[in-house]
């Protein structure tokens, strides 16, 4: 009897292979399961997705990680959505301290009170010099006034030139109304004889008066004229 046998090999036929199968390879495969055949998916915490993906780091392992921490995997893991920042206007950017406003510079020169202050103080007080000197206002206080118009129209401010031009006949009238009226009595202190002392000092000294206008003009215009 030899040791050979004959017949065919039993590891050849697929029904005596079924007989040392597994039962769980015998079972039919699920449509997840040949999707996977070609490898695991992983999806990250936060996306949301209906296949059957395993999320790559839970809150559990992550202790086991040095740049994770459990807070924020745990966030991550909930899938919550992430806070929208509030909108906040942008501050506009301050000017460079080359580019600051400057403050607004007035401009030089005298102010119209102060000119007619000049103007008046000075004609008033020669004319009372006059009146005591002479007893009455003549050529002294003519010159005063020519003088102080010429001051002022050189020194005031551009532009108010025109107060440079009115403030010397004012003056002369305010000096006639007050030191012109010492020279006349007690019985000639009428009313009627004040005014009428007043026309006759402004008609005794026309010349100074338009003179003095006439050289505040001038002055005025030649400044106006160099001003760049």
């Amino acid at each position: 009897m030899s040791g050979d046998v004959s017949g065919p090999d039993p590891l050849a036929d697929d029904a005596y292979r079924d007989l040392f199968r597994e039962p769980e390879l015998l079972a039919p495969k699920t449509s997840a399961e040949s999707r996977a055949e070609t490898g695991r998916l992983f999806r990250t915490s936060r996306a949301q997705s209906d296949t059957e993906a395993i999320i790559a780091i839970r809150p559990e392992q992550a202790r086991k990680f040095r740049t994770l921490t459990v807070e924020e995997v745990a966030s991550n893991f909930t899938a919550e959505p992430a806070p929208v920042a509030p909108v906040v206007p942008r501050a506009t950017s301050a000017p460079p301290s080359g580019e600051e406003e400057r403050p607004v510079r007035r401009a030089p020169g005298l102010r119209p009170g102060a000119v007619y202050l000049i103007d008046i103080a000075l004609v008033v007080l020669v004319a009372l010099i006059e009146v005591f000197l002479r007893g009455d206002i003549g050529w002294i206080t003519g010159i005063a006034l020519v003088v102080a118009a010429a001051y002022t129209a050189w020194v005031i401010r551009l532009s108010d030139w025109v107060v440079a031009a009115i403030a010397p006949p004012i003056a002369f009238f305010v000096a006639a109304i007050t030191a012109g009226q010492i020279g006349l009595s007690a019985a000639g202190g009428s009313l009627l004889n004040r005014i009428a002392q007043v026309f006759f000092i402004l008609g005794t000294n026309w010349f100074w008066i338009l003179a003095a206008i006439a050289i505040a003009f001038v002055l005025t215009t030649l400044r106006r004229r160099k001003r760049p």
